[in-house]
This record gives C-alpha cells, structure tokens and sequence, in this order.
C-alpha cells in the first residue's frame, strides 16, 4: 500500500464505510453524494488491495482486513479532531453539520432522549443525532470498533479504554397487576417468592434483576422467572395484562398510567442504580466531543436533582 496516497478525506470516507456499512449511508453521514463515495471506495479498493465492504444477504458487511482497520481508523481521526484544541482554536457548535452516534437501553432512551435533544437542537440544530438500541455489554464492543460516541445506561467502574461519568440516579420499584393481585400485597417476601416474574434480559440481566437476585438468593429465596423480555418498555403492558411481578427503574414509569398497577419497594433492600455516560478515550480530547458530553451532562441536570 502507498502510504502517501492516504489521505485525510480517505480515512473519513473508510471510517463512514466501516460504520454505516453502506455507501448511501456513509455518503449521508458525510455529506458527500452517492457518486463521490463510491469513487472513494473504489479508491480505498485500490489502496489497500481489498474489497472493503462485500455483498451480503440483506446488504454490505467489512472484510476481515477492513474490521482489522476500524479501531486505528478511529483512533487516527479522534486525534486529528483533538488537533484543534491543542491549536487552541475555540470550537463552536452553531453551524456545526456532524453525526454522532449514541447507544442506550430504550428505559434510558425513554428517560432523557427528549432533554438531550432539546438542549442539542438549541445548540446545534444541524447536528445529526443516531440513536441505537443497545445494552451495556454490546456498547463497550461497538466503542471499541468506533460505531459509537457515547453509550448512556447502567455501568459499574469502566475498565481498560472507557470512560466513566456520572449522570443520576435511579430506585427500584415492584410493579405488579391491580386487577389480578386485587387488595393483596405481592411483595411482601414470602408472596413475592411464590410469584411468577418477569425477567428484563437485554443481553444479561437488568442491574435492578442481577441485584435482585443476589439479596434474594442470600436469603434462601429464587425466584420463579415466567417470561424473559429484552426491553424494558414493554414490561408495564405485560404486568398490567397478567399475574406476573418485576422489578424495574422507578423512572421508566415517569408519564405512565399507573392506576392499573399496584408499584411498591421491592421486599429486599437494594442499591441504586448509577446511570452514566461513557465514552472511549480516543474522544477525550475532541473538542467536538467534549462539547457533546458536557451538552449532556447540563440537559439531565434536573434528574441529579430529582
């Protein structure tokens, strides 16, 4: 490969492939028409003697090579960008035309989605915001891969190349069936024991259902797991419709008609829930970045105070 021939908008053009994974949407993602990224590509083709992106069921994947490529692709552009700042060249995100991408659970996304983008639009109204479904364990991959800017949910002391800031806070609550439980209290632990649950598994279980399960497990009791789900959203509609119990965030009921719930503290004690942004520390010093994390933090302020 002709090290001299790759230059900036090359790395740009390879960094939109490898994460869109399609030409239209990489094109989109840089503003570029579909003609001039497919004369990119085709030069990337040339320059590192691979396909790059093949033909698939259902569209494009990354070649073995092109993988290998997307962590130092990443890398190279997150310094480029920090370039600026240590210019000392002022960023101003009025005007702006970029892309970010952020992953989080939808309880998180229904939670603080609406603040975040109030706040960027009054900023940055030509940013584009990409939003994907994600939970905690696929978000530090898709970090590593440079698919992600920022993932917002539930961690614990990020490890190796991510970093970790707090946003809020969140309870646990017990919801359960008025009509099916009638007058009775199924979370006194004894009933609680004998009910049937619901399970919130993303990919592994819910912080709130992994805690749950360790305080009841110390105490001699495990649970009687119904049905297993992967979102939080549709945990209410469940419980209201069935005889089944859950756990979940007291927040994700925020805006909710609760008058067919009966929605109690959980019969064990429980530790809350840090709910934090993370990010990988290629981004630390981009002032783009930087910009963007701290946008966050100020549009959920009014959660730290809840």
């Amino acid at each position: 490969m002709n090290v001299e021939k790759l230059d900036l908008a090359a790395l740009k053009a390879l960094d939109a492939l490898l994460a869109e994974r399609s030409v239209t949407r990489a094109a989109d993602r840089l503003g570029l028409s579909q003609p001039a990224m497919s004369a990119q590509l085709r030069r990337l083709r040339e320059l590192f003697s691979d396909p790059i992106l093949t033909r698939v069921p259902g569209g494009s994947a990354p070649t073995p090579r092109a993988l290998a490529l997307q962590a130092p692709i990443a890398d190279i552009l997150a310094r480029v960008r920090g370039l600026a700042e240590a210019s000392g060249e002022r960023f101003t995100p009025r005007g702006l035309r970029a892309r970010l991408c952020v992953a989080a659970t939808d309880y998180v996304a229904h939670l603080v989605l609406g603040r975040i983008v109030r706040e960027l639009q009054a900023q940055a109204p030509d940013l584009h915001l990409d939003v994907r479904m994600a939970d905690r364990t696929r978000v530090r991959e898709r970090m590593e891969q440079g698919d992600v800017d920022l993932g917002i949910g539930s961690t614990t002391v990020p490890t190796g190349r991510l970093r970790f800031r707090a946003l809020y806070r969140d309870t646990a609550v017990c919801i359960g069936s008025r009509a099916e439980h009638g007058g009775r209290e199924p979370f006194a632990l004894a009933r609680f024991g004998e009910a049937a649950h619901l399970r919130i598994t993303p990919a592994k279980p819910s912080f709130f259902d992994e805690a749950l399960d360790r305080a009841l497990d110390r105490r001699g009791v495990t649970r009687k797991v119904a049905l297993t789900v992967p979102d939080f959203m549709i945990v209410p509609d469940v419980v209201r419709a069935t005889a089944l119990v859950a756990i979940v965030p007291a927040r994700l009921l925020e805006g909710m008609d609760l008058r067919e719930l009966i929605v109690a503290a959980p019969p064990v004690d429980l530790p809350e829930m840090p709910v934090g942004m993370y990010w990988h520390e290629r981004t630390d010093r981009s002032p783009l970045h930087r910009w963007f994390r701290r946008t966050v933090q100020e549009s959920l302020r009014d959660l730290r105070r809840a």
